[in-house]
Parts: structure tokens; sequence; C-alpha cells
């Protein structure tokens, strides 16, 4: 691996709405935060470089809640999530007819 290559980033979203495919899910209060964007280079996988990643960010961001979307059939990532004591607590569909959208989310668990 090149030093100056990049192998891992995530972004953090601390203010305003979180969208999933154009439909808004969830508006963000003072004391939550959205991990936006998790990316590992696909030869880096397997390192622990995610589920560390995510553990930093929880812990410099002091926030009561945090929020992530993870598409089903990621499970390296779902994984990584519920390692760093995230849970599923939703699972959200958007369906598109048209020019519209229409946002379904069934609640999985009772902490939602």
């Amino acid at each position: 691996v090149n030093v100056n290559e990049c192998v891992y980033y995530q972004w953090l979203q601390m203010t305003d709405e979180i969208y999933f495919d154009g439909c808004k899910i969830h508006k963000l209060k003072s004391n939550e935060a959205y991990i936006h964007c998790v990316f590992c280079k696909h030869s880096m996988r397997g390192n622990g470089f995610q589920r560390v990643g995510i553990a930093y960010f929880v812990k410099k961001n002091n926030k009561d809640t945090f929020y992530a979307l993870v598409k089903p059939d990621n499970i390296y990532s779902i994984r990584n999530f519920i390692q760093n004591d995230f849970y599923v607590y939703s699972k959200i569909t958007v369906k598109k007819r048209f020019f519209f959208r229409f946002l379904y989310k069934n609640s999985i668990t009772e902490k939602c």
C-alpha cells in the first residue's frame, strides 16, 4: 500500500436531515449524529478499519444517538455496526411510482 493512498474514510453528519433515495427519514436533534458514508478500499477489507473507524467516531463525537443506513446485503457492514453496539431497528424501502417516491419504514424493535 502506498503511504499516500486512501484506504478508508467515513463521513459524519451532525445537523440537518437524513435522506434515503430522495426521501426524508429523520431530522437530527442536537444529541444525534449520522454516519453518512463508510468506505474501505477493497484490497484492505478484513483488516478492521471499519470496526475501529466506527468506534473512533462514536468515542470522539459526544452524541447520545448515532444512525447509519446499511443495505441489507452488506453483511460485513451490518456486523461491524453491531459489534460497535448499534442495533437494527427498522427496514426502509422506497418505491418509485411515476414522479413520486413512497417511503416505507417497518420497525423491527421497540427501541425506535
